[in-house]
């Protein structure tokens, strides 16, 4: 199998994602602020705005188990849960 290719299994998947030149500058510095890849610093916004993730832990035949309901957000922030990638 070629490098480039990526099987539906892959635990992370890539985006194409455009931003308001501002959106970025601010993601940019805050990135350079917190010692972080700029992937890294959204993935990190990211997952404190959504709440920690359910674990779904996979079915004997290898599918994946369906996510449970949504659960309701808390107003404390998700503490820093490590860094997610990216070069520093």
């Amino acid at each position: 199998m070629p490098p480039w290719h990526h099987s539906r299994m892959d635990p992370e998947k890539r985006i194409s994602l455009r931003l308001p030149a501002d959106l970025h500058e601010r993601l940019v510095d805050r990135a350079r602020t917190d010692r972080r890849s700029l992937n890294s610093e959204i993935i990190h916004l990211l997952e404190a705005a959504l709440g920690p993730a359910a674990e779904t832990p996979d079915r004997p035949d290898g599918v994946p188990a369906p996510h449970p309901a949504p659960q309701e957000r808390t107003s404390s922030p998700v503490a820093h849960r490590g860094v997610h990638g990216g070069n520093r």
